[in-house]
């Protein structure tokens, strides 16, 4: 269980000393349903439940989950950040294993394991939640000549809590999530310069996972 995102959940749905969410109020949101691209699909499910389709009723619908959308894409990054680390040094751990076993290894060689194919597995995982996690922060409308950027920064209305939530994204950004945006790019579309694979190497007695990247040079992952 990712136990930061948990905690931030029950901050958010059940705040000590009030008796709504923390993500409750019109004042929070710019209240005018044309902004939201969501708001056909919304008029079309109210009209099927028989609900009342007003301009309150869409804006609900579009923005009473965004700020637990974000928190769970965030527990994503968490589970998958934990399961990288245990993979990785439980490949450390079978390096090290294999070496005590078979004698000293030469210097880049190869490993092919379970451990490995894990690691690997979580690195993609981890790049896909960080990609998500972004794109519920802002991304471009589907249809950029009707709507402006959706996520939970364009639909805040203007005030202090915005720009702090604006800044936080911006840290977010310079420290590896714009990398990982490209990263999970380049594997949606094959990987077409320089694919990853499963296998690892180690490197001055270190596990490496490789792990794709644009340029010809591999990043690489070290285990712990």
């Amino acid at each position: 269980m990712p136990e930061r995102a948990w905690e931030w959940s029950k901050k958010i749905s059940f705040p000590a000393n009030s008796t709504v969410s923390l993500d409750w109020g019109a004042e929070l949101w710019k209240w005018d349903a044309s902004l939201y691209e969501s708001r056909e699909g919304i008029v079309a499910a109210l009209r099927r439940a028989g609900r009342p389709i007003d301009d309150d009723s869409i804006l609900f619908e579009a923005t009473h989950t965004l700020v637990l959308d974000v928190v769970d894409a965030a527990g994503g990054v968490e589970r998958s950040y934990r399961r990288l680390h245990q993979a990785m040094a439980l490949a450390q751990e079978t390096w090290t294993q294999w070496s005590s076993t078979l004698g000293e290894m030469p210097d880049g060689a190869g490993m092919s394991d379970p451990s490995v194919e894990d690691a690997w597995y979580t690195v993609e995982e981890l790049l896909v939640w960080a990609r998500t996690l972004d794109d519920r922060l802002r991304r471009p409308a589907n249809d950029k000549r009707r709507y402006p950027d959706q996520g939970l920064i364009p639909a805040l209305a203007d005030s202090r809590r915005r720009d702090a939530v604006t800044r936080a994204r911006n840290r977010l950004l310079s420290g590896g999530v714009q990398e990982a945006r490209r990263l999970s790019g380049l594997n949606l579309h094959m990987q077409s310069l320089h694919a990853g694979s499963k296998g690892g190497r180690v490197r001055s007695g270190r596990f490496f996972s490789g792990s794709p990247t644009p340029s010809p040079r591999r990043s690489v992952i070290a285990g712990s």
